[in-house]
């Protein structure tokens, strides 16, 4: 099943007040690109799911709605979809894309990843101006496995200069990890 489709079922799954709520919380973010409420107000589920994937390609628009529906308290929806980013559909080889290859890794990133590493991955993410301060916010409120999720799906959603800088410092970080082996680009 395509990403696409993936990403239209799940929208399909929320409630009338739940949509919306995505809709509204994927406008108030404040990265790039951005989405602005006029594309969304009055759109539907068919023509969000078209704008996500036209704005961030499909592991990206899979991993922004992930984050959207963990944010709206949708997290069986999100769970339903995790496993879709292991399994991209449009690029069986994601070694030469950071975003697919940073994607094809999230579940294994989310469960290995030490709580150290990854409060000195936000800071450097900070430093590059790769989070602003907003965000470096909302993952310190996360417990670690949902701020590995919150800081992948983030940097995703920045491009493929943020994946590879996070894949980077990943490894410098924990160079003898086994992840770390995947991610070697």
């Amino acid at each position: 099943m395509s990403q696409q489709r993936n990403i239209l079922n799940a929208l399909q799954d929320l409630t009338e007040e739940k949509f919306r709520e995505f809709c509204h919380v994927l406008t108030a973010l404040d990265e790039q690109p951005r989405v602005r409420t006029s594309e969304v107000e009055g759109k539907s589920r068919v023509k969000i799911t078209e704008l996500l994937v036209s704005r961030f390609g499909q592991s990206g628009a899979l991993s922004r709605t992930i984050t959207t529906l963990r944010d709206i308290g949708c997290n069986n929806e999100a769970e339903r979809l995790e496993p879709s980013l292991s399994r991209d559909d449009s690029s069986p080889t994601p070694r030469n894309d950071p975003k697919e290859l940073l994607s094809s890794v999230r579940p294994d990133f989310v469960k290995n990843v030490s709580g150290a590493v990854l409060d000195q991955l936000l800071d450097r993410l900070l430093r590059q101006k790769l989070l602003n301060k907003g965000e470096m916010e909302s993952a310190k409120q996360k417990g670690r496995a949902e701020k590995a999720r919150y800081v992948v799906d983030t940097v995703l959603g920045k491009g493929p200069k943020a994946a590879s800088f996070l894949i980077k410092e990943y490894c410098e970080l924990d160079p003898r990890s086994e992840l770390c082996d995947k991610l070697r680009l």
